[in-house]
């Protein structure tokens, strides 16, 4: 899950979101792939403050117009125009937390103990599913410091269920 996502990353998540909704997860998926992964120097281009606004206009529609929806090729002429291309990342990770949650899902990142077996990841799963309310698709990330339980961010909700979060706990109740 991304942190810290700005206002207007938001915004325009919440313009593509609103106009089209989940629809376009798959295009967005390769427009991300194609400025990272694959493409670096694509999105060097988009980004550069020396490259004419025309010829990375040009270019962004040369690539995109028809490898991706009409819709999606459109906002990102807007973004290019905007000189938002920058924001894109942060603006897809926006997306598709508004996508996730129209689908009754919520991604996260939880630390978790090295000695969990495939059934101890499954029961914690479902577990942390029942906290937030909502499907959880989570990163698990093993953590050498977490003897036992599992912590971390969800959602936008901190769920602590380790051993270390129950000392402190009972630490401050104690106090």
């Amino acid at each position: 899950m991304k942190k810290g996502i700005s206002k207007i990353s938001r915004v325009y998540a919440e313009a593509i979101f609103n106009s089209c909704s989940a629809s376009l997860m798959d295009d967005f998926n390769k427009v991300i792939d194609c400025f990272s992964a694959n493409n670096k120097e694509l999105y060097a281009t988009l980004v550069s403050p020396v490259i004419p606004q025309s010829k990375k206009l040009e270019l962004s529609k040369k690539i995109f117009d028809g490898a991706v929806d009409e819709k999606m090729s459109r906002f990102l002429q807007l973004i290019v125009e905007r000189k938002r291309v920058k924001d894109v990342f942060e603006i897809f990770y926006a997306y598709k937390e508004m996508v996730n949650r129209s689908k009754n899902i919520v991604s996260g990142e939880l630390k978790i103990s090295d000695e969990y077996s495939n059934d101890d990841i499954s029961s914690i799963l479902e577990a942390v599913s029942g906290i937030v309310g909502m499907k959880a698709e989570l990163d698990l990330v093993k953590d050498k410091e977490i003897v036992a339980g599992f912590r971390g961010m969800v959602g936008d909700k901190f769920v602590d269920y380790s051993i270390l979060g129950h000392l402190q706990k009972m630490e401050t109740e104690l106090k």
